[in-house]
């Protein structure tokens, strides 16, 4: 009886420390992406602004802007980010674009959905 009240401590343990996500402990180890996005429009360009707030990156990811409507890649760039570490994006004239532009950081290390991490629209409306 011992034995299993330790087996039960320990799987406990493993849960609090990899979160109750339902991830594998793996993917929970390798370090979730926890980032602060901002996103703004100035002067017809649309600006992403990407602070890490977690750990360390443990290899380079892909960086995606892309049109909302038809998946068009406007820029990709690949970046390793240290903690506190930010990069910023610039999409000049985006307010000539009429659907949004979105975010997808695709990592080798995290199996995540592909969906945007953010997104911002620039479009001028004719009103």
């Amino acid at each position: 009886m011992r034995f299993f009240q330790k087996f039960i401590y320990t799987v406990f343990l493993i849960m609090a420390v990899a979160g109750f996500s339902g991830e594998p402990y793996a993917q929970q180890a390798g370090g979730a992406l926890r980032l602060d996005i901002i996103t703004t429009c100035k002067n017809g360009a649309a600006v992403f602004r990407i602070r890490n707030e977690g750990l360390d990156w443990p290899k380079m990811a892909i960086f995606y802007l892309y049109r909302g409507d038809n998946k068009d890649v406007l820029s990709k760039r690949r970046l390793r980010l240290k903690t506190g570490q930010s990069a910023t994006f610039k999409i000049k004239s985006a307010d000539q674009i009429s659907s949004s532009i979105d975010l997808f950081i695709k990592t080798s290390w995290l199996n995540r959905r592909i969906k945007p991490d953010a997104y911002t629209s620039c479009a001028r409306t004719n009103r």
